[in-house]
């Protein structure tokens, strides 16, 4: 008997076609907003360019880290987030879209090492003491340093957010929602 197929796949690149529209910054603001929704006081991003490519670096200092990689490049499985109004993500798709957009990425935390390259997905032992890095490349024509820095200057991030060194300066909403 042949083996059996899974039911359905997704292509990278289509879904990357499909995210074209989206302003660029929302690889990053993805990743961020991730940072975000756990237990960390501070957040780190390095905007990355030369030899024509671009990426990024995030770094978070939450204490227990990535609590399970296996959801960096699984769909819609079941998400901590789910029940509290409070996180920004409850559907386990951002980092697949960000991945879609990338030619290479790595993420490291506390229980392990993931990189996803042109070879495919492959688990490391190395781990970190704190927090999760995300550390990627994108493919060409996804963003420019430009205007992911300029999507940097639009944020009122909920914790210190250093870029480059230097604090995003707190500021309060003009007008409370709703």
């Amino acid at each position: 008997m042949a083996k059996s197929k899974p039911w359905f796949e997704v292509d990278p690149d289509g879904l990357r076609q499909l995210l074209a529209r989206k302003d660029p910054v929302f690889v990053l603001y993805e990743i961020l907003q991730n940072a975000w929704d756990e237990n960390t006081t501070r957040v780190e991003v390095e905007i990355m360019d030369g030899c024509g490519d671009v990426g990024f670096r995030v770094t978070d200092d939450n204490s227990s880290g990535f609590r399970d990689l296996d959801e960096a490049h699984t769909l819609f499985a079941p998400s901590s987030k789910k029940a509290d109004p409070e996180k920004r993500g409850r559907f386990n798709l951002g980092e697949k879209l960000v991945l879609a957009c990338c030619r290479e990425a790595q993420i490291t935390s506390t229980t392990g090492r993931v990189v996803f390259n042109k070879h495919g997905r492959r688990r490391y032992r190395v781990t970190r003491e704190a927090g999760t890095e995300f550390l990627a490349t994108l493919k060409p024509g996804v963003a420019t340093a430009r205007s992911l820095r300029r999507g940097l200057a639009l944020l009122i991030p909920p914790v210190t957010t250093v870029v480059h060194g230097f604090a995003i300066i707190a500021r309060r909403p003009s007008e409370p929602f709703g």
